[in-house]
């Protein structure tokens, strides 16, 4: 009790404190993902990036008009290098990615990130209409938007995200990822098909930087661009990042 009544007489002696604010003259863009059926799609909700006017967290120095957004990644099979643990939780759902969706979606994502395979469950290289056939699959089974990832070898990537950007035509997938290898096919995809598309580079701001103004000059509007800054997930690649 004595404790108690010495800390609160030491936090009335304590000076006050203002905060800094800083003020930002520019804003993230927006881009929204996914198409209703008012857009011509046929997605239960899209969901809309960006529009940040100050840093992650910082909401009392201005606006933060969109709550973080949740994605699910889910693969077009079920995959052999993850941990056994990861496939006890996720069980079954894990042989059918339309299954998989469904439970992402249950379990309150916001975005359904599907990763396209290298091979099929039977070790064959994946093919054009496997792909297609797996976003037709995904999209009947959830009515959340989608990203569609490539394997991320840049020939297999064009090959397989081409088909899918044809299949889902108007649905406004957010198609992934842009390198400097392979840009230019998907871009086209991604705009005759009126998608989205990320860009991807080595962590590096000025190649990041670049990358974005070779997919602009090929025609894509900013308001489709996504950057994926591959950030790494411990310690120095999150500070880095950020």
């Amino acid at each position: 009790e004595i404790r108690g009544k010495n800390l609160l007489a030491l936090r009335g002696d304590m000076p006050t404190v203002d905060i800094v604010k800083e003020k930002w003259t520019g804003s993230v863009r927006e881009v929204t993902i996914g198409a209703t059926a008012a857009d011509g799609g046929t997605r239960a909700r899209t969901l809309t990036l960006g529009g940040e006017r100050t840093l992650p967290g910082l909401h009392f120095e201005g606006a933060l008009p969109h709550p973080t957004a949740l994605a699910f990644e889910v693969r077009d099979r079920r995959p052999d290098d993850w941990s056994p643990l990861l496939r006890q939780a996720w069980g079954a759902a894990m042989d059918d990615p339309a299954e998989w969706a469904k439970a992402a979606e249950a379990l309150g994502a916001d975005l359904i990130y599907l990763t396209l395979s290298l091979t099929t469950a039977d070790g064959q290289p994946n093919t054009p209409e496997n792909a297609r056939a797996v976003v037709r699959k995904v999209l009947a089974a959830t009515g959340l938007p989608l990203a569609v990832i490539g394997p991320g070898q840049a020939e297999m990537d064009n090959a397989l995200l081409v088909a899918v950007a044809d299949e889902a035509k108007g649905e406004r997938l957010l198609l992934g990822s842009c390198e400097d290898k392979n840009y230019r096919t998907l871009v086209a995809a991604a705009m005759g098909n009126d998608h989205r598309v990320t860009t991807k580079t080595p962590m590096d701001v000025n190649l990041s930087k670049q990358l974005v103004i070779l997919v602009h000059d090929m025609g894509l509007s900013l308001d489709r661009v996504v950057i994926d800054p591959t950030t790494g997930a411990l310690g120095y690649g999150i500070e880095y990042g950020y």
